[in-house]
């Protein structure tokens, strides 16, 4: 009895995986036959996207996987430093404060050798406050206090409003009528818009993500595994100094 009921175990365990099987195979057929999006189909998306005032005439579609780094993009760090870091970030998002921490680390133990670019992907279907924060930090930046303003707000995630957006630009001295006027008129959100188109294009879905030179990081990752991305960019550096 004891060998019928084990037979009767592998049989059924042996069927359960076949079934597995033929579901993933049926699921994977299924991904394959799926359309790829023209960039006309990804231009109409996004001209759909509740986020999107811009009519299509207003900005230009990036080349398929690349993004362009503009003046405009906030940047600090030696333009010519050996290894250039883009984020994709959103000053609403617990894990891009997370990448914040991790970058600010990774700057101290890598001195010089780190290009900061800074993109706004704000998902106000998640972070009601995370595009007016963009705009707001933006309009500091009009005042050359963009990195000032991103630090305070990162440091108040939590108590994002108008009010916060008037203290940090008077603490930091900014011109308080300049500035009111550059939020209130949205004076920054073609700045934010165009990122955010890039962003989506590049099919980036969630924040933080990063582009460290040539090599992707999406979402949350601990300091050890940007530490190592970073280590080998710079060692392949070193080679084709060499």
């Amino acid at each position: 009895m004891k060998n019928i009921g084990r037979e009767t175990f592998f049989i059924t365990l042996s069927i359960l995986a076949l079934i597995f099987i033929v579901v993933l195979y049926a699921f994977g057929q299924y991904l394959m036959q799926q359309p790829v999006k023209t960039q006309a189909q990804q231009t109409s998306d996004l001209q759909y996207d509740p986020l999107i005032t811009l009519v299509p005439e207003q900005y230009q579609v990036p080349p398929e996987g690349k993004f362009e780094i503009s003046n405009n993009d906030p940047q600090r760090g030696a333009e010519d430093a050996p290894v250039t870091l883009v984020i994709f970030s959103d000053f609403q998002c617990p894990y891009c404060l997370d990448a914040e921490n991790i970058i600010a680390q990774l700057e101290k133990d890598f001195p010089e050798k780190i290009h900061i670019v800074w993109k706004d992907l704000p998902n106000p279907r998640l972070h009601a406050e995370a595009k007016p924060a963009a705009e707001a930090a933006r309009c500091a930046q009009k005042q050359g206090k963009f990195w000032e303003f991103h630090d305070a707000l990162f440091k108040n995630t939590d108590n994002l409003a108008t009010e916060l957006y008037t203290k940090i630009a008077t603490d930091l001295q900014l011109n308080s009528e300049d500035f009111t006027t550059c939020v209130e008129s949205h004076m920054t959100e073609s700045l934010i818009q165009k990122n955010y188109i890039e962003g989506k294009w590049l099919g980036i879905t969630a924040t933080p993500y990063f582009f460290i030179n040539d090599v992707t990081v999406s979402g949350a990752r601990d300091y050890e595994y940007f530490k190592d991305v970073i280590t080998q960019e710079l060692q392949k550096k070193e080679s084709t100094i060499e």
